[in-house]
Protein backbone atom coordinates (compact mmCIF):
# COMPACT_ATOMS: atom_id res chain seq x y z
CA UNK A 1 0.00 0.00 0.00
CA UNK A 2 2.88 2.06 0.96
CA UNK A 3 4.55 1.71 -2.42
CA UNK A 4 1.25 2.81 -4.47
CA UNK A 5 0.58 5.98 -2.52
CA UNK A 6 4.71 7.12 -2.65
CA UNK A 7 3.97 6.10 -6.71
CA UNK A 8 0.53 8.53 -6.79
CA UNK A 9 2.27 10.89 -5.28
CA UNK A 10 4.84 10.89 -8.23
CA UNK A 11 2.31 11.18 -10.68
CA UNK A 12 -0.03 14.08 -8.85
CA UNK A 13 3.24 15.98 -8.86
CA UNK A 14 3.98 15.06 -12.34
CA UNK A 15 0.05 15.74 -13.51
CA UNK A 16 -0.80 18.93 -11.19
CA UNK A 17 1.01 21.65 -9.82
CA UNK A 18 0.94 20.72 -6.33
CA UNK A 19 2.08 23.49 -3.50
CA UNK A 20 1.72 22.48 -0.39
CA UNK A 21 1.56 19.12 1.19
CA UNK A 22 -2.57 20.23 2.39
CA UNK A 23 -3.32 20.29 -1.58
CA UNK A 24 -1.44 17.04 -2.06
CA UNK A 25 -3.35 15.07 0.67
CA UNK A 26 -7.09 15.92 -0.85
CA UNK A 27 -5.59 15.30 -4.16
CA UNK A 28 -4.85 11.60 -2.60
CA UNK A 29 -7.72 11.69 -1.06
CA UNK A 30 -9.55 11.97 -4.40
CA UNK A 31 -7.53 9.04 -5.17
CA UNK A 32 -8.68 6.79 -2.03
CA UNK A 33 -6.45 7.34 0.38
CA UNK A 34 -6.93 8.07 3.47
CA UNK A 35 -3.87 10.04 4.80
CA UNK A 36 -2.72 12.38 7.63
CA UNK A 37 -0.59 15.39 6.57
CA UNK A 38 2.08 13.96 8.82
CA UNK A 39 1.85 11.06 6.40
CA UNK A 40 2.08 13.09 3.66
CA UNK A 41 5.10 15.11 4.84
CA UNK A 42 7.17 11.52 6.05
CA UNK A 43 6.65 10.66 2.33
CA UNK A 44 7.56 13.84 0.87
CA UNK A 45 10.65 13.38 2.72
CA UNK A 46 11.24 9.72 1.57
CA UNK A 47 10.78 11.21 -1.93
CA UNK A 48 13.05 13.50 -1.74
CA UNK A 49 10.74 15.79 -2.99
CA UNK A 50 11.73 19.58 -3.13
CA UNK A 51 9.72 23.18 -4.53
CA UNK A 52 10.86 24.30 -7.66
CA UNK A 53 9.42 28.20 -9.04
CA UNK A 54 7.52 27.23 -12.34
CA UNK A 55 6.77 29.36 -15.50
CA UNK A 56 4.05 30.81 -13.81
CA UNK A 57 6.06 32.28 -10.97
CA UNK A 58 4.36 29.30 -8.25
CA UNK A 59 6.32 27.34 -6.53
CA UNK A 60 5.30 23.86 -6.89
CA UNK A 61 6.45 20.20 -5.80
CA UNK A 62 9.21 18.33 -8.00
CA UNK A 63 11.05 14.97 -7.77
CA UNK A 64 14.97 14.77 -7.26
CA UNK A 65 16.21 13.33 -10.55
CA UNK A 66 18.05 10.40 -9.82
CA UNK A 67 21.54 10.92 -9.45
CA UNK A 68 24.59 8.85 -10.58
CA UNK A 69 24.33 5.20 -9.45
CA UNK A 70 20.36 6.10 -8.04
CA UNK A 71 18.65 4.38 -10.64
CA UNK A 72 15.29 3.19 -9.76
CA UNK A 73 16.87 -0.56 -9.32
CA UNK A 74 17.74 0.86 -5.60
CA UNK A 75 20.58 3.17 -5.87
CA UNK A 76 24.30 2.12 -5.65
CA UNK A 77 24.38 0.38 -1.99
CA UNK A 78 23.07 -3.16 -3.56
CA UNK A 79 25.68 -3.02 -6.56
CA UNK A 80 28.73 -2.09 -4.22
CA UNK A 81 28.04 -3.23 -0.53
CA UNK A 82 29.47 -6.76 -0.49
CA UNK A 83 29.13 -7.21 3.61
CA UNK A 84 28.15 -5.20 6.42
CA UNK A 85 29.29 -5.89 9.89
CA UNK A 86 29.58 -4.58 13.18
CA UNK A 87 30.73 -4.86 16.95
CA UNK A 88 29.26 -2.40 19.49
CA UNK A 89 29.05 1.09 18.02
CA UNK A 90 31.63 0.15 15.30
CA UNK A 91 30.67 -0.35 11.60
CA UNK A 92 32.69 -2.01 9.01
CA UNK A 93 31.38 -1.84 5.17
CA UNK A 94 32.68 -3.84 2.90
CA UNK A 95 32.23 -2.69 -0.53
CA UNK A 96 33.34 -4.01 -4.30
CA UNK A 97 36.87 -2.74 -5.54
CA UNK A 98 36.56 0.82 -6.41
CA UNK A 99 33.61 1.35 -5.03
CA UNK A 100 34.05 2.69 -1.54
CA UNK A 101 33.91 6.57 -1.74
CA UNK A 102 30.94 6.41 -3.86
CA UNK A 103 28.79 4.14 -0.90
CA UNK A 104 30.05 6.47 1.63
CA UNK A 105 29.00 9.51 -0.53
CA UNK A 106 25.61 8.12 -0.42
CA UNK A 107 25.97 7.54 3.68
CA UNK A 108 27.17 10.71 3.82
CA UNK A 109 23.68 12.26 2.06
CA UNK A 110 21.32 9.83 3.85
Amino acid sequence: MKQLRLEAILDLIREYPVETQEELQQRLKDRGYEVTQATVSRDIKKLRLFKTLDESGRYRYTAAPAGPGEAQSGGILPEAVVRVDWAANDVVVKCRIGMAQAVCAVLDAM
